[in-house]
């Protein structure tokens, strides 16, 4: 993949994510997930709105299978830019940024750690306590 492609690929998903999902943009900016990691996120939201029996926020429906991405980063899936420094101490080693990003999730990984599941909690009381995420400057 060209870095020109894998950068457009990236725009479409995180604006699809944002825009379809509701995801929080600042989250996505933050972080700054690999390609991968926003595919794995994109058909996670999928499976978790499916597995509730509910709809994206917008009503759409994917006609074929989703890229299921993957969960952690790699230096082989594009990332636009390196993620922002608080990022890093936000995750503490999580590999997967969704929770952060108010998306709706499985808990892929069998047997969440608790302090992954104390991580989503607290960011969701958060996020409700505080309100939605400000918009950013035009």
């Amino acid at each position: 993949m060209t870095p020109g492609t894998g950068a457009r690929l990236w725009h479409q998903t995180a604006q699809h994510l944002v825009q379809a999902h509701g995801a929080l943009p600042g989250a996505l900016i933050s972080y700054a997930p690999t390609l991968e990691q926003l595919h794995f996120a994109h058909a996670d939201t999928h499976e978790a709105l499916a597995s509730d029996g509910a709809a994206a926020p917008d009503g759409h429906t994917h006609t074929g299978p989703l890229d299921p991405g993957y969960p952690y980063a790699r230096d082989s899936s594009f990332r636009p830019f390196p993620p922002g420094p608080t990022a890093s101490c936000r995750t503490g080693g999580v590999p997967y940024f969704g929770w952060e990003t108010c998306l709706p999730q499985t808990m892929w990984q069998a047997g969440v750690p608790p302090a992954y599941q104390e991580a989503v909690e607290a960011s969701r009381s958060a996020t409700y306590r505080d309100g939605p995420e400000p918009e950013a400057a035009q």
